[in-house]
């Protein structure tokens, strides 16, 4: 026997690269802080470098443009190398007024990618007319420093990645690889999942705690019993007998006091909320 024999194909370099990054996408969230990647196409099977959209969701910004990236981290990194990380541009310089900020916080990650990773200068980048296509960022090396582990917001996410997930805040300029924040062996990135990156059984994510089951079509929680408990018995009042009403055994059954109908909750018709990689996270992007 001179030893097993694999069937490769011709792609089996890309698919290699989409296994180190987590396949279909179920792989736990990075440790935070900064990380040495490089600009990809957003989605390579179907020829798109990058998507020019809006950035939904029902705030005053939902309306404003924003270009979805794409970046994998260096093979070289000590930690999440082939990943593939999904984050936002805001193509404008200021987010919506606010009580708070009258003038609109400044969209920092429209500067900082433009100038430090792009490398355009400062007065075209001030005019808005940038005069470029998606040939000047693919391919280019940047730094992408990732947020905290998120969990899962709501079931939909956690069907996607159970696992949780990070936010890309920030974008800068190529950085030095050795910043790049390591795993601890034998401590796990997020408090619901073990040091072998497996979910806790007993775990219990934020939206399960306060979405009723109603919201997810589950029975709903009894009226004043808490989650599981035997519902409160109704108060009883005592009525006199009416005119014309037939005598029984002393007065007739007490009625129960009429319950309050429960508030609607809303389900998956709701506005959907901000995507987990989302760049920019100051002022809320």
């Amino acid at each position: 026997m001179n030893g097993f024999v694999a069937e490769v194909d011709p792609n089996a370099q890309a698919a290699r690269e989409e296994a180190l990054s987590g396949g279909n996408g179920i792989y736990p969230p990075l440790p935070k802080g900064r990380y040495q990647a490089v600009i990809v196409a957003l989605a390579p099977a179907k020829n798109l470098p990058c998507e020019l959209t809006t950035f939904g969701g029902a705030g005053a910004n939902k309306d404003k443009p924003v270009l979805r990236l794409a970046a994998k981290i260096v093979d070289g990194s000590p930690t999440g190398k082939g990943r593939v990380i999904f984050f936002r541009v805001p193509m404008f310089s200021r987010y919506a007024p606010t009580e708070k900020n009258p003038q609109g916080a400044t969209a920092r990650t429209y500067f900082d990618f433009w100038e430090k990773v792009v490398g355009l200068p400062a007065e075209v980048v001030l005019s808005g007319q940038l005069g470029v296509g998606p040939e000047a960022f693919l391919g280019k090396p940047l730094t992408i420093v990732v947020s905290d582990p998120k969990e899962p917001r709501n079931e939909k996410d956690a069907e996607n990645n159970p696992l949780g997930s990070n936010e890309v805040d920030f974008v800068d300029a190529p950085g030095d690889i050795a910043l790049t924040p390591l795993r601890k062996p034998g401590v796990p990135v997020a408090a619901w999942l073990d040091a072998n990156d497996n979910l806790k059984p007993d775990y219990t994510f934020a939206y399960q705690k306060t979405a009723p089951a109603a919201a997810y079509g589950a029975p709903a929680a009894p009226t004043g019993g808490g989650w599981g408990a035997p519902a409160a018995a109704a108060p009883t009042q005592t009525a006199p007998l009416t005119t014309g009403a037939t005598p029984g055994w002393g007065t007739p059954p007490a009625q129960p006091a009429a319950q309050p109908a429960a508030a609607a909750t809303p389900g998956w018709g709701a506005p959907p909320s901000q995507g987990l990689a989302a760049a920019g996270a100051e002022a809320g992007y």
